[in-house]
């Protein structure tokens, strides 16, 4: 978790007399000059994405972020108006530190201190805790091919913005966005708020006030925007979806202390009066995943089209088009049905206004790259001629530097003859369900059993996960490699153990697994089992030579299961090495 500490420099806070400082001018000031190293000069790709992964839905990890920064606001705002008061009455001071505009200032001033940059953020999301915290899921995903790393635009001046500053992929409650518009969310949101503050008090209706905000990115402002610097001056590109958190941002701010809606959700105030000082409504809590409610699909770029400057439209179009096979598989309808043209152009418009309120969007026509006109036929069929899904990978595959006819290498891009979109086997998909009779068919039919998927893993990988130990036993006999590893250096028996499956994991241990094997993270088997309290299995990879005092980290597996609160487990392993046993430790383990 990254820590919302305070950790602004005194003398922005206090003046020499020990009284604050005014907020918004702090505010304004750093935004200003930080915003565009922080918000801009980032693109995101939510068209090329992790064929045949999950993602994980990481509201609660944003929730909590934004919720310390929202309670260390509170306590600091309402320490002050403790020191506000004289003789135990409310000051003008205290009048201005009870204020909207105070609040919220304290809010971001904690966001930021947390969050100074995207690189940053994205680095948190990277680390070893947040895939742990997660296991077999995407917690966030950046592509090596970002659909802007055309080769082409050799010449295009903002081709080096697009091509070394991208952004990673996460999932909110469902809607996949790039980690910028969290920060456009935390950034811009707050200009348009000290701006809409300050059109309300100049006496504007709320309506007035909030196009008075959405100007600051829709209208002439050189810096932030999406028309100036903050946009397309250092892209080429004007996204409506930057455009839609900023607004989103917005909404955050002033529901704080006002009620807000969003679609037909009301959403009372975050904050509330107790007495002079604020205290949290009880929908904000640690606990709680309120933040999803600010997250709306109008920050999926796939699906809330952006504007191009001059000919990256068609270039961006081109690179799309060799997508668009997958593109159109991951975006199905909630009953799992492919969506057709009709009904991409429909979400668009949804996507246009914010709940049917303005927030900037714009469409150039023929400048505006989207599934609906990308996608698919004249007449309507899916796909444009010419394009297939196989050609497409191969294109990627070149421009990356990947292409491989080395039918081990673990290519992502790699696909066996006969395999699927994801490369995945008949075998594969066998293995996985546990369907022995139709392994030991494909088997005798002398099929590859090291195949391996778009994610490196192979049959041995899906029957692991799945405790299909009959299967299991039977790609072993057939050569499969115990110690195959995918593209995070994953092993079958990793696998195995992560989903608890022990005689899967002695079948393995059997065939020559290697039980202290480390991932690309350095997690080895024991160090999984000892996170998940699994003393039986942390036995039976010890009797099989694992290391007990291999670190993961800096943590050995017993300090692993301490931090999990597994103190009993804890205690054995830091017992087990000082007094080793060998052989007996499956007996002796007993339960967890």
């Amino acid at each position: 978790m990254i820590s919302a500490t305070r950790r602004t420099t005194p003398n922005l806070e206090r003046n020499a007399s020990g009284r604050f400082l005014r907020a918004p001018a702090f505010a304004l000031f750093a935004l200003l000059t930080l915003v565009p190293l922080t918000a801009g000069a980032h693109e995101t790709d939510q068209y090329t994405l992790p064929l045949g992964r999950e993602f994980a839905d990481l509201r609660a990890y944003f929730s909590r972020f934004t919720y310390d920064a929202i309670a260390t606001a509170v306590d600091f705002t309402n320490t002050a108006i403790g020191n506000s008061l004289s003789n135990g009455r409310p000051t003008a001071e205290t009048q201005r530190l009870q204020s909207a505009d105070f609040i919220a200032n304290e809010v971001w001033a904690n966001l930021f201190a947390a969050m100074p940059t995207n690189e940053g953020f994205d680095a948190a999301l990277r680390e070893d805790a947040m895939r742990v915290r997660y296991p077999g899921l995407v917690v966030v995903y950046a592509p090596d091919q970002f659909i802007y790393h055309d080769p082409l635009l050799v010449i295009d001046l903002t081709k080096f913005v697009r091509t070394f500053f991208g952004s990673a992929t996460v999932n909110v409650g469902g809607t996949l966005f790039g980690t910028d518009k969290f920060v456009h969310f935390v950034h811009v949101g707050k200009i348009y708020h000290s701006t809409y503050l300050g059109a309300r008090e100049e006496g504007l209706t709320e309506a007035a006030a909030i196009a008075r905000a959405v100007e600051v990115s829709t209208g002439a402002n050189l810096f932030l925007s999406e028309n100036g610097f903050l946009g397309t001056m250092s892209t080429g590109i004007r996204s409506n979806a930057d455009l839609a958190a900023d607004y989103a941002g917005l909404k955050f701010y002033r529901n704080l202390t006002e009620p807000v809606r969003i679609g037909t959700t009301q959403l009372p105030p975050m904050l509330v009066k107790d007495g002079i000082t604020w205290r949290l409504d009880h929908r904000v809590r640690a606990g709680s995943e309120f933040f999803a409610a600010f997250v709306t699909p109008h920050f999926n770029e796939a699906l809330n089209p952006n504007s191009y400057l001059g000919p990256i439209g068609e270039r961006v179009r081109k690179m799309l088009r060799v997508r668009c096979f997958d593109v159109l598989d991951w975006y199905r309808d909630e009953q799992g049905r492919p969506r057709n043209r009709a009904q991409f152009a429909a979400i668009e418009q949804d996507l246009s206004t914010f709940y049917g309120e303005p927030y900037g969007y714009q469409n150039d026509g023929e400048d505006t790259v989207s599934i609906a006109t990308t996608c698919f036929e004249p007449d309507g069929s899916p796909l444009p001629s010419g394009v297939s899904a196989d050609a497409g990978r191969r294109m990627l595959s070149v421009q990356s530097g990947r292409e491989t006819q080395d039918a081990s290498a673990p290519s992502a891009w790699r696909r066996w003859p006969g395999s699927d979109r994801f490369g995945r086997t008949e075998l594969w998909w066998a293995a996985r369900d546990g369907r022995i009779d139709t392994v030991k068919r494909l088997m005798a039919e002398v099929e590859n059993p090291n195949a391996r998927d778009v994610e490196g893993q192979g049959p041995l990988h899906a029957a692991a996960r799945g405790g299909h130990a009959a299967v299991v036993e039977r790609l072993l006999t057939y050569g499969a490699d115990p110690n195959l590893r995918d593209r995070y250096g994953t092993t079958p028996l990793h696998v195995g153990v992560e989903a608890a499956h022990a005689h899967t994991a002695q079948l393995l241990l059997n065939g020559g697994s290697d039980v202290n094997a480390r991932d690309l993270f350095g997690m080895t088997p024991l160090h999984q089992a000892a996170m998940a309290g699994d003393r039986a299995l942390a036995a039976l990879l010890l009797d099989h030579g694992a290391d007990p005092a291999a670190r993961y980290g800096k943590k050995t597996p017993a300090q692993l299961a301490a931090a999990a609160g597994n103190t009993v487990l804890a205690n054995w392993l830091a017992s087990y090495r000082v007094n080793p046993v060998t052989k007996s430790a499956s007996a002796a383990a007993g339960g967890s």
